[in-house]
């Protein structure tokens, strides 16, 4: 009786439950307490966030957030371009210094190099000559590699070396990288004056070389000479040696917004220690807060205090919370962002990418301009000043220190001498109180929703936004921003309950979801985006098995990639040919492959096509002319099956649908599959990076340049990189290295194409398809184009619906345009015109 009740009870109280979660999940009439539905964009995430610091954070929730507060030097645009944002313009100097060849006098070197470079040269110096000198470690080195005696045979005669400093550089332009990189320097100059630009060089190179026994010589002559050149270079003067310079002008009056605060405005000070912010304190007075500043000091410490109010304020000044206006953004803050950044102390899980960072140079004339100096010609680091940049007055050492002393974290607190105290180790960057209530730069702001509680957001529940009032550009169409918490296990069905209840405005669709939505376009726009993202199945090409090409490409004829697309993802993806994201430029949309026809009508011909057909008869041919028989059904060289030991992770998702479909081809081939399944961890270190697999199912998403050395590069196998296919050409390896050099944008996308043909052409993946990341957004939204300017120079603004051919055509994703959209009561009426105007 007990098993009929249950049967009778369980599904009725599994109604129950499914039921109240309707009823708890917020809907219209609940999401907004703060003025109307109408002033704000409601959105949902899958978890809390907790550091709005975002060069310490490493979680998405954090950046979801803290994406809103801060901005870059320069940024991505809605076409995945470069440009200046918080620089008002950039421009990349190019200083190269040059040993003055033998021959030739410094003048004339001068006047040859201006002859040949023009308008370009700003800027001509002669240094002190370089002392040539081997040290005792570079001593060692040559001695090992049998170069000692040529080497310090040429120093003997060439004891200094004569130094020129060439500076390069173009005239700004607004809204514009621009580059005066000069990276084939020595090929123009030797052009020009019709003979190697160091003769005296290549000859004792040459020397050295007929003088190096055979079982010392590695590479060509050609690559030994220019190995010689370097170690020459190690003496103290290199023959060229290359900085670019990036020279930033910033947009003047940008400015901090600290808060929020709930104290009286006459009572919060910003207060001041030797010309440097430390801090706000409460106080009933100017003389208070100073007080309350020099008790935070060392005793006997001499130092120049004031406090000031804040001048311009918005919010509620009354009972708070408000915000004011805090210091304006210079150059200062900039240094002391990537300065941060490259000290190990502060934290950052980034700080490799900015250790290329030699120098940041101000200038006391101009506290808007600033440079960065790095060490080497590599034009992706332009994307690394995208990064956000945090205030000053925050972050500098006075400022944190005096934190650590209010938190009872001061030298004296922890009995350390001054001399030897450091803050950012005393108090950690991510427990500073900028993780929970930070200064802003950006369009909005946290608005609190526990009073003066941290953190002040709704844990579990809701993030509200609200718009900065001081912000620098074009301010938000609405004032505020819901983001829900949602449970992540119920994330998106609860979600989509709000969602068409009308609660929230955008919800990310699945796969399997998006064709009802389509079919509902008189209320939902539906927008596709390409997130930068690929699937594959790769091969390990280091396996006897998999080193002929034509076995790569026969296994992935076998494979019915349309299939997938079909009935894996819904149609929901993009077909691609090729190493790279089809959203952005260095994938090539126009590769072909070419394939000779070895079996069928076509046998015999050679057609380019865009990508390798569904043809099991042509891999079987394939397969039998790399030297495989069949014999009873499988396939057999010099006596081994052809065996594949296929990897891929545990779940049910598009992978692991994609690795059975082809695991049944293969088999149906001849081909012994061995498929195994991996929880993640052990997948990734087990078998991935340890190269320890035949084919495994994986793809690559993020990273927006074109650098993919870490994927493709012969050296970057594991541990020191992510080429565990084992991909190996030195032709791609010499692009990659070409590329990095290059600052000028079309021959970077012509070089990334060659690139991407090159490693698409050796089949080291089946690449499969880029997914689609598909927004639904309520018809309510509209966005609100800037059409013109009116008598008094304002923007004027009219309705477009977000269908707009500027907004499809855009790759990058829809949270661009999130600050221009907003909510209209009824459903606007847009024409077919409306979205092309």
């Amino acid at each position: 009786m007990w098993i009929k009740r249950s049967l009778m009870i369980v599904p009725v109280a599994l109604f129950a439950f499914l039921a109240q979660s309707v009823f708890w999940v917020p809907g219209t009439a609940s999401v907004s307490n703060n003025e109307s539905r109408l002033n704000r964009i409601i959105l949902y995430m899958g978890g809390n966030p907790e550091d709005m610091n975002p060069w310490t954070s490493t979680k998405t929730t954090d950046s979801t957030i803290s994406d809103y507060f801060f901005e870059g030097v320069i940024r991505y645009n809605n076409m995945y371009e470069l440009e200046p944002w918080l620089a008002d313009t950039v421009v990349v100097r190019h200083e190269l210094t040059t040993i003055v060849p033998a021959g030739m006098s410094p003048e004339q070197y001068e006047a040859a190099v201006r002859e040949e470079f023009g308008g370009l040269v700003a800027e001509v110096k002669f240094i002190d000559d370089k002392k040539l000198a081997v040290s005792d470690d570079l001593a060692k080195e040559v001695k090992e590699a049998g170069i000692d005696r040529p080497l310090r045979s040429y120093i003997e005669t060439h004891s200094t070396a004569k130094m020129m400093l060439v500076t390069f550089a173009s005239k700004p332009v607004k809204g514009k990288i621009v580059s005066a990189v000069q990276p084939d320097f020595r090929a123009r100059m030797e052009a020009r004056l019709g003979h190697d630009l160091y003769p005296d060089i290549k000859s004792a190179a040459e020397a050295a070389w007929s003088e190096l026994p055979e079982d010392k010589r590695k590479g060509s002559a050609d690559d030994f000479r220019e190995q010689f050149e370097g170690v020459i270079g190690q003496t103290g003067a290199p023959t060229i040696e290359h900085h670019p310079v990036v020279d930033c002008v910033l947009h003047k009056g940008i400015y901090w917004t600290d808060g929020p605060f709930f104290s009286a405005p006459e009572k919060t000070w910003q207060t001041i220690v030797d010309g440097d912010e430390a801090g706000n304190v409460v106080a009933d007075s100017r003389e208070e807060a100073i007080r309350i500043i020099r008790e935070r000091l060392e005793p006997g410490e001499s130092a120049k205090v004031d406090a000031i109010n804040y001048e311009k304020r918005f919010g509620d000044e009354s009972n708070g919370p408000w915000w004011g206006r805090g210091p304006e953004l210079g150059s200062r803050d900039v240094k002391l962002n990537f300065e941060h950044l490259k000290n190990a102390d502060y934290g950052s899980p980034r700080r490799s990418s900015y250790l290329s960072i030699l120098d940041i140079r101000q200038f006391n004339e101009d506290r808007y301009r600033f440079q960065f100096v790095l060490d080497e010609l590599y034009s992706p680091a332009l994307a690394d000043l995208s990064g956000a940049i945090l205030p000053y007055h925050v972050w500098n050492l006075k400022a944190w220190e005096h934190e650590a002393v209010r938190r009872g974290l001061g030298p004296k607190d922890m009995g350390i001498d001054r001399a030897n105290y450091n803050p950012m180790r005393a108090l950690r960057s991510r427990d500073r109180d900028f993780a929970l209530a930070p200064s802003y730069l950006g369009s909005m702001l946290l608005e609190p929703m526990n009073g003066d509680s941290k953190p002040y957001w709704e844990n579990n529940l809701r993030v509200r936004l609200r718009r900065n009032e001081f912000y620098w550009n074009r301010k938000t169409e609405y004032e505020f921003v819901d983001w829900f918490v949602f449970d992540p296990a119920l994330g998106s069905e609860t979600s989509e309950v709000v969602f068409l209840g009308g609660g929230m405005d955008i919800y990310s669709a699945k796969d399997y979801q998006v064709q009802r939505y389509e079919e509902m376009e008189d209320k939902y726009y539906v927008i596709k985006r390409q997130p930068t993202q690929y699937e594959y199945i790769g091969f390990n090409m280091t396996r006897e098995q998999l080193k002929d090409k034509r076995v790569r490409m026969a296994l992935s004829m076998a494979i019915n990639v349309d299939d997938i697309l079909k009935y894996v993802v819904f149609e929901q993806g993009q077909r691609v040919s090729g190493p790279g994201y089809p959203v952005l430029p260095w994938y090539n949309p126009e590769y072909r492959i070419e394939h000779t026809w070895r079996t069928g009508p076509k046998k015999g011909q050679t057609e380019k096509m865009a990508f390798l057909p569904f043809d099991m008869d042509e891999a079987k041919a394939l397969l039998l002319e790399a030297g495989y028989r069949e014999q009873g059904g499988k396939l057999f060289k010099d006596g081994q099956p052809l065996k594949l030991q296929f990897i891929n992770t545990t779940g049910q998702g598009s992978r692991q649908k994609s690795a059975v479909l082809a695991k049944e081809r293969w088999e149906q081939l001849g081909v012994e599959v061995d498929y195994k399944m991996y929880e993640w961890n052990d997948y990734i270190q087990r078998f991935i990076m340890a190269m320890n697999f035949d084919v495994c199912v994986l793809g690559w998403s993020g990273g927006l340049d074109f650098d993919k050395r870490q994927l493709w590069g012969s050296e970057f196998t594991p541990p020191n990189g992510l080429n565990f296919v084992g991909y190996n050409n030195p032709e791609v390896d010499e692009m990659m290295d070409k590329i990095l050099k290059v600052y000028d944008y079309d021959e970077q996308v012509k070089l990334s194409h060659e690139i991407f043909d090159k490693i698409a052409s050796d089949f080291p993946y089946i690449f499969l398809f880029s997914p689609y990341t598909t927004t639904i957004a309520d018809r309510h939204l509209v966005w609100r184009k800037e059409v013109g300017k009116d008598a008094e120079g304002k923007p004027i603004y009219e309705d477009r619906p977000l269908d707009h051919d500027y907004i499809k055509d855009s790759r990058a994703s829809w949270r661009f345009f999130e600050p221009e959209l907003i909510r209209r009561e009824e459903i606007p009426e847009f024409t077919d015109e409306d979205k092309r105007r």
